[in-house]
């Protein structure tokens, strides 16, 4: 696999992560983990990093 094929798959990748993130908080859904439910904020942090390494990515690939 080449580098550009590597940062635009992972690229995606993370915009998918992004995304479930994302319609996690906006519809309200509930995650439970081994009997741990799963804090909203904790979403909240993955959006935000899943976005800065989604962009990263796609800027890398150039």
């Amino acid at each position: 696999m080449d580098r550009k094929t590597y940062f635009s798959v992972s690229a995606v990748l993370f915009l998918i992560i992004v995304i479930g993130h994302g319609l996690r908080v906006l519809q309200g859904w509930d995650v439970t983990i081994g009997g741990w439910m799963l804090p909203t904020w904790i979403s909240y942090v993955a959006i935000a990093l899943g976005a800065y390494l989604a962009w990263t990515g796609y800027n890398f690939r150039k």
